[in-house]
């Protein structure tokens, strides 16, 4: 039990920890879809809002800013994950899961 409790506190401190890194996580939506715009909610930030979320007993979306400290509005957080592409989500499970 202090395995899986030692693995949720690293994951909720960064929830991209086991992906490597943030500019992992772009590579691989950029290899999995649409070109990104150089924004705040890039892939890696809207899927570590979303892992935060999960983490979180599915916390609204408007109590992530709080728990992620990203000053986003709501409907820009849907809006973000709306337009991740599955494949791009899928080879993150699978980069998570070989990791």
């Amino acid at each position: 039990m202090a395995i899986i409790d030692t693995a949720l506190r690293k994951i909720k401190s960064d929830g991209l920890t086991p992906l490597g890194s943030a500019s992992r996580v772009n590579q691989i939506f950029d290899d999995a879809g649409p070109v990104w715009r150089d924004r705040l909610l890039d892939p890696a930030t809207t899927m570590s809002m979303f892992i935060q979320q999960v983490l979180n007993a599915n916390t609204a979306i408007g109590h992530l800013r709080h728990i992620t400290g990203v000053d986003v509005s709501d409907s820009s957080d849907c809006a973000a994950q709306a337009k991740l592409p599955v494949k791009g989500v899928a080879r993150l499970v699978e980069q998570w899961c070989e990791g």
